[in-house]
């Protein structure tokens, strides 16, 4: 038996609230506080919910994700699109895998907040795509930004909580 999670009342009452708070955060507090302890968990969680299915997809459907900085435990995960939903599984679900995505949690985080392009991130070879030639081409269209990630940042003197600049004194 599968379970679901749902809001309570009060928990849907904070959604506004919540993604105030994520908006502000995005515009305004500096990339690199960020990316310094990278939550999987987390990341694979919010690209699950927002991962565009493709209608030529075939069933299932699944992404297997590589991470080979993240601790042994969440180095992999893999979402399977079936009927209609995504899940994340964090032990093989043991359907062929259909792509694979390797990158470091960085990276990752970075393409997928917007903060790097994603065609940058490939021509670099720190995100690699391999598979079907066809949805490997798509990939883009298919894993999406994160909601945040079109909230432009404010330039770099405004942000808060950045990186200290060096002092040209002594």
């Amino acid at each position: 038996m599968r379970g679901s999670y749902h809001l309570t009342r009060a928990g849907q009452a904070l959604g506004a609230v919540v993604k105030s708070i994520a908006c502000w955060g995005q515009e305004w507090i500096d990339v690199e506080p960020s990316v310094q302890k990278i939550d999987a968990r987390f990341l694979m969680w919010d690209m699950r919910r927002n991962v565009v299915p493709l209608p030529d997809m075939p069933v299932p459907f699944t992404v297997r994700f590589f991470f080979p900085d993240a601790e042994e435990a969440l180095q992999l995960h893999w979402l399977v699109f079936e009927n209609g939903a995504v899940d994340l599984c964090y032990f093989d679900p043991g359907h062929p895998v259909d792509v694979e995505i390797e990158a470091e949690l960085r990276t990752m985080t970075m393409v997928w907040m917007g903060w790097e392009d994603f065609a940058a991130a490939r021509r670099s070879d720190r995100l690699r795509i391999a598979g079907d030639g066809r949805f490997v081409r798509c990939a883009k269209e298919c894993l999406g930004l994160s909601k945040l990630a079109a909230i432009p940042k404010q330039p770099a003197s405004l942000r808060v909580f950045r990186r200290p600049q060096a002092s040209l004194a002594g």
